[in-house]
């Protein structure tokens, strides 16, 4: 019926966007894996450890920023109004 040929459609679409979806992730995990082993082995080769766990970005520094003699703006939020 046209019913089953719409669900079947549906999870095919679903099935290729997944598979081309998790062979791009699969990529990029392997790449991964190739550099960890070989960090693993020059680590090993130096005698000393390496820590392999992902670090996230370290937050900016600190910095001025310029007004050229101009007043800064107090910024705030509007309050909610609800209208029926």
């Amino acid at each position: 019926t046209s019913r089953e040929w719409a669900l079947f459609k549906k999870k095919c679409l679903t099935k290729v966007t997944m598979q081309n979806w998790k062979s791009q992730q699969c990529y990029r995990h392997a790449a991964v894996i190739v550099e960890n082993d070989q960090k693993k082995k020059e680590a090993k080769e130096k005698g000393t450890r390496i820590q392999l766990k992902f670090q996230p970005a370290l937050p900016r520094e600190a910095r001025f920023v310029r007004t050229s003699g101009k007043e800064p703006e107090l910024l705030e939020p509007i309050p909610y109004e609800f209208i029926a």
